[in-house]
């Protein structure tokens, strides 16, 4: 099994996951990733994510680290799982949302051979807009989203959406509304 593969590969780099079924129906396979073994390089993660993408992250944003140190654990594990010795099919990786995503532009950097889709519902500057704005469709042609996004303190996750959105091999978004959103 590749994924089993991948998660000894894991393990000797001294990530730690565990693979299983999820005890629901249909019983789907599931990896799970211990935040705590990758924590001590968020340091450096971050400091690669600023160098290589410009991406900035406050020390003190514990749901943002946790991000940051899930994304990178996620581009590690699917580095690994493409490698021709672990897995000999092609890897597609599918990340929905902006929180599963932070290592998804050092997959492109990296050129990991896999293919990258990027899913959005909604777009984290979206969110916040729409909730203060009532015109918010209306107004959206004329908004400058790094304004904005410095505004509402998101800099950081709406600079993490928009590298996986131009990352990605694939960008897709769940309407049309939410389309024009991103655009």
């Amino acid at each position: 099994d590749p994924v089993f593969k991948a998660i000894q590969k894991f393990k000797e780099i001294g990530l730690e996951a565990h693979y299983g079924h999820w005890l629901v129906s249909g019983r789907p396979k599931v990896v799970l990733m211990d935040l705590n073994s990758i924590r001590p390089k968020l340091g450096e993660i971050k400091y690669y994510l600023w160098e290589q993408h410009g991406i900035s992250s406050p020390d003190n944003d514990f749901l943002l680290n946790d991000v940051i140190a899930f994304g990178e654990m996620v581009r590690l594990f699917i580095a690994i799982l493409s490698n021709k010795e672990v897995h000999d099919k092609h890897v597609i990786a599918h990340f929905h949302e902006w929180m599963a995503a932070s290592g998804l532009p050092a997959l492109k950097k990296d050129q990991v051979h896999c293919t990258t889709v990027f899913t959005t519902h909604a777009t984290m500057l979206g969110r916040y807009l729409a909730m203060n704005d009532p015109q918010f469709y209306d107004h959206l042609p004329f908004l400058d989203w790094q304004k904005e996004a410095k505004h509402f303190n998101i800099e950081s996750s709406v600079s993490i959406e928009r590298a996986a959105a131009h990352g990605a091999h694939v960008f897709t978004t769940v309407s049309d509304v939410t389309a024009e959103e991103c655009r």
